[in-house]
């Protein structure tokens, strides 16, 4: 009976470490199939995309009409100067709707102010800058204005004359 024990005992034994290896080989499958779906789930990840594009660069057109120098003395203490902006030049028209600003630039004197109107419309001049100015695209518009440069001889304290340049700039920004 004891041999018989010990056969029963010994075959019991074969039994669970069959069991055991089982266990551990479908655990070793089960991981080696985990580790190939984390492999082909973080490969899914890291698909990159490449294309090309191709566009044209819309030429932006913005025209200033008018060159000329002006003289302000004593005895002619204002001038006005006129000059338009244009989206177009000959029969090309902007192809891409802009914002612009004007800015005067001059030195700061106190005895120098400056009126702007486009049409007989005043423009507001904050620190001798306009608001941003709408021009639309593919389709012809002229803005016309009208700078008026007044000199106050009272408010200078030199008798001196003023030789000054004053710059009309045009700051343009191209819309989206």
């Amino acid at each position: 009976m004891l041999q018989k024990r010990k056969r029963n005992s010994f075959a019991t034994q074969q039994k669970k470490e069959k069991k055991k290896t089982k266990r551990l080989l479908f655990l070793l499958i089960f991981l080696i199939l985990l580790g190939m779906l984390v492999g082909v789930s973080l490969a899914k990840c890291e698909v990159q995309i490449q294309g090309q594009a191709f566009a044209n660069i819309a030429k932006p057109i913005l025209e200033i009409r008018k060159e000329q120098s002006l003289f302000i003395t004593a005895q002619s203490p204002r001038a006005v100067y006129e000059f338009e902006i244009r989206n177009y030049q000959e029969e090309e028209v902007n192809q891409v709707e802009m914002e612009y600003y004007l800015e005067i630039v001059t030195p700061k004197n106190e005895a120098i102010h400056f009126t702007l109107y486009q049409g007989e419309t005043q423009i507001p001049l904050v620190e001798n800058k306009t608001e941003k100015i709408k021009l639309e695209k593919e389709e012809k518009q002229i803005h016309s204005y009208r700078l008026e440069i007044h000199y106050d001889q009272t408010k200078q304290n030199t008798q001196q004359d003023i030789v000054q340049n004053v710059e009309i700039k045009i700051h343009s920004i191209q819309k989206a």
